[in-house]
């Protein structure tokens, strides 16, 4: 998946229908258990996309500039811990905000 959303072939359709729509599907749903709402609730869907955002940004691609040129498998599961905690964090803020 992560190869062909970086660097996209005519596959790119199946991999959207086959494993990013349902990942996102199930994303949505946890977020709506944790708001307590629907999952088209409009701050399920923004952070659903922030979340993907993140884990995106780690992608070869010219967006993902910023990242650190090189990582290891350590740093990209630090990487993939902070992006949890960070996500869970800023969850937790906009459900209480309500």
């Amino acid at each position: 998946m992560m190869r062909e959303l970086s660097d996209p072939t005519p596959a790119l359709d199946v991999v959207m229908k086959k494993v990013v729509q349902p990942r996102m599907a199930y994303l949505r749903e946890v977020l709506a258990s944790m708001f307590n709402c629907e999952t088209n609730d409009p701050r399920v869907e923004r952070c659903a996309m922030s979340v993907q955002a993140q884990c995106l940004a780690l992608l070869s691609h010219p967006v993902a500039a910023l990242r650190p040129k090189s990582m290891n498998e350590r740093e990209l599961d630090l990487m993939a811990q902070h992006i949890a905690q960070f996500s869970l964090g800023g969850v937790r803020a906009i459900a209480k905000s309500r």
